[in-house]
């Protein structure tokens, strides 16, 4: 029940507030229509959404934010990072950029909507009002999943005001 209570406050506190929203989604906009593109579709009818998708392998020289708007009020992101370069430095930089460019597109403290904690390297650089993370599938399951998976998850649950699980086995786990 506790839970539930904060999720209720969370609601009530900013239901009202039409906060812009960074999302950070493992998922690319263009390759399915599933909860990350249908929630923040949606959204960006009044707000502005920045769909921040994970990083990208380049041969350039520097870490890179491509961008392109998508819907109305939703521009994508595309972080780019150079071969040579490691994720932690890639996950600095595009977080400078990536303030950057919300300070360019006058979001002031918008919320950060993790889909992924894999992108909290870039998103710890970031001033949110809030922090919400929707976790539809059990990270660390998938192949090639880093070592410190599971500390960044946990570090993300515990930040977040409300979190989300994909189904009821997926929240009997990760319960503490």
């Amino acid at each position: 029940m506790p839970a539930l209570r904060r999720a209720l406050a969370f609601h009530r506190e900013f239901s009202l507030i039409q906060t812009d929203l960074v999302c950070f989604s493992p998922l690319r906009w263009d390759s399915v229509f599933q909860r990350p593109r249908q929630l923040m579709s949606r959204a960006g009818r009044d707000r502005i959404v920045l769909f921040v998708e994970e990083p990208v392998i380049s041969d350039g020289d520097a870490p890179l934010l491509l961008q392109r708007p998508v819907a109305p009020g939703v521009t994508v992101v595309v972080p780019q990072r150079p071969r040579n370069l490691s994720a932690t430095l890639a996950a600095a930089s595009h977080g400078a950029q990536l303030r950057m460019l919300m300070h360019c597109m006058e979001l002031v403290n918008p919320g950060l909507w993790y889909y992924t904690p894999m992108m909290t390297g870039i998103g710890d650089h970031l001033d949110a009002s809030y922090v919400v993370y929707d976790c539809m599938d059990d990270p660390s399951g998938f192949p090639g999943a880093p070592p410190d998976i599971k500390e960044r998850e946990a570090s993300l649950i515990g930040r977040a005001e409300v979190v989300f699980m994909g189904d009821r086995s997926l929240f009997r786990s990760k319960r503490h």
